[in-house]
This record gives C-alpha cells, structure tokens and sequence, in this order.
C-alpha cells in the first residue's frame, strides 16, 4: 500500500523532496522482495507525472483510489476499474473478503456512492475498505484542516455493519492506527514528506518516507511498515 506520492507538485520541490526518486525507491524495493500487487491510495501528483506513473506500475497488478490532489478525468485515460463514468469506486471479492475502494477526491463520499455502499455491505464477508481520506478522526492539524466532509455519515454506516471492517487510509502524511468498535483504522505515510501529528499547525518532516506491506490470509491481516530516509 503506497499512498500521496505527489509526483511533479511544487511543494514537494519547495521542501527539497524528489518524489520521483522516493517513487523509483520504493517500487525497486517492493519488486525485491517479490511483492507482484500494490494498491496506491491516492495523489499521484500533477498530471504531467501519470504517463510515467502508470507506465512504472506496468510490471505489478495495480488497485487504485483517487485522492485529492487527483482529477477523475485525467485519470480515466490511464486506469479504468469499470462501471462508473464519473467517479472511480469499485469492489473486489476474493474469498472470504470483500475489499471496497471509494473516490473521495472531492473531499467527500458522494450520495451514489453511499447508496452503492450500503447495498453491497449485506455480504456476509469480511470487509476491507480503501480510501484515500481517514474516516475516523485523528486529533493533529491535518485533520482540523482538511478531513473528509461527511465522515460522520460513513462512519455511522460502518458502526452500523456490526461486523469487524478494517480502512487503510492515507491524506494525512503520517502513521497511525486506531480502533473504533467494529472499525480499525490504519493510516499510512506519503511517500512523498510527512506531517508532523502532535503539532498544532502544519509542520513538515521532509527526511522520512515509506509504504506499508499488507498480508491477508487465513491468520487475519498483518501489516508492517517500510521506511526510508532521504540520502541514504
């Protein structure tokens, strides 16, 4: 799971970060450790960048949400998940799992949306959720700046289910992990800069970047986390 790489976008460069070289880092070492499916969470970057964005993901099975800083119609070009002409959510069913991934690059979950959630929510199985926005409230700047509008709506749909969801997340530049009753939400690092959590406004850490490496089989879900560290 890679997430907010913000490729060719100038305030990565006004905070010396060169994404694309984080980016490069990052698949090489996902290839190395034979890891063939990646799941990216939203902002690519610039739209000048997602030519050589999707042709680097050639070599890998690739999911994707769209983030804030993503455009669904220029996206479309490159990656189409079916169905939908206006927005880029879908489900996937493998086994005993149903992984869902919505489009809240308007900074909200749209009403068709919602309506088609609450519709595929009466499986039985085990769901997994992809977003590029936390659900759950996380108390550092970011949040109080930029959350996902409706969170309260989804997240009492989710409270609702019963049944144990887990949301991989991303947007706010940093690691966290939380429980909610039935929901636990784990938000993943930019590849690109962080942002600092216990800080009352917006603080940049341009030295750390990573993804997350997800496992999901019959002992439930494991995560671990990959960092790096600018120039070594």
């Amino acid at each position: 799971f890679i997430t907010d790489v913000h490729l060719d976008e100038q305030f990565p460069i006004d905070n010396q970060v060169d994404t694309k070289r984080n980016w490069e880092i990052a698949l090489n070492d996902i290839a190395a450790r034979g890891i063939h499916e990646i799941v990216f969470g939203g902002d690519i970057g610039a739209s000048t960048s997602h030519a050589y964005f999707f042709k680097s993901l050639e070599p890998f099975s690739i999911k994707l949400m769209l983030g804030n800083h993503d455009k669904f119609n220029e996206v479309k070009a490159h990656f189409n998940a079916g169905g939908n002409s206006h927005e880029l959510y879908y489900k996937v069913e493998e086994n005993d799992f149903v992984y869902i991934f919505l489009d809240s690059s308007s900074d909200e979950i749209s009403d068709r949306q919602i309506q088609w959630l609450q519709a595929e929510l009466n499986s039985s199985k085990e769901f997994i959720f992809f977003i590029h926005h936390p659900i759950l409230k996380i108390d550092t700047a970011v949040d109080k700046l930029y959350p996902l509008k409706n969170r309260e709506q989804l997240k009492s749909i989710l409270l609702a289910h019963k049944k144990n969801i887990t949301v991989f997340c991303g947007h706010y530049h940093m690691n966290h992990q939380q429980v909610l009753r039935n929901i636990e939400q784990i938000t993943t690092q930019s590849l690109s800069f962080q942002l600092l959590e216990n800080e009352k406004e917006l603080k940049v850490d341009n030295l750390n970047f990573g993804y997350r490496i997800i496992e999901i089989g019959e002992a439930g879900i494991k995560t671990n986390l990959v960092n790096f560290r600018q120039n070594e």
